[in-house]
């Protein structure tokens, strides 16, 4: 883990290009929820009136007795779509918690800006030899 955090403006960095990417995903799934929504508007339409699908007035005949088995199909379509919506905002929940996980992830690089003694696994170790703070050989012959 330590060498991971060594750099946390290149951990920001990567947790942002995850955001970036996951919201993304977020709109194409969204847009994937638009289409079937212009469909079911449809499905109903035809649900209110199924002879909307006749252009041949030959054809009308049939289709009263068929009516009910459209009607049918639409709202099994309609069933169907709305179990497709349901599983795509699932999609966004999860990669909505993906941007929650990658904004600790940044909340924790800055703390390690702000305090490096955070790397250290046993900050008793700084005792034995303090200038494992030190990154800057410059600074080392200073100190």
């Amino acid at each position: 883990p330590l060498l991971f955090f060594e750099d946390p403006l290149l951990l920001i960095e990567e947790a942002m290009m995850l955001i970036e990417n996951s919201l993304m995903l977020i709109e194409d799934t969204m847009m994937l929820i638009e289409d079937p929504l212009l469909l079911i508007e449809d499905a109903f339409l035809l649900v209110e009136d199924p002879l909307l699908l006749i252009d041949d007035p030959l054809l009308l005949n049939l289709t009263l007795i068929e009516a009910p088995l459209l009607i049918e199909d639409f709202l099994l379509f309609i069933d169907d779509t709305l179990l497709l919506i349901v599983h795509a905002l699932m999609l966004i929940e999860d990669d909505l918690i993906l941007i929650e996980d990658y904004l600790l992830l940044i909340v924790d690089a800055l703390l390690l800006i702000d305090d490096p003694l955070l790397l250290m696994d046993d900050p008793l170790l700084l005792m034995d030899d303090p200038l494992l703070l030190i990154d800057d050989p410059m600074l080392l012959n200073l100190t």
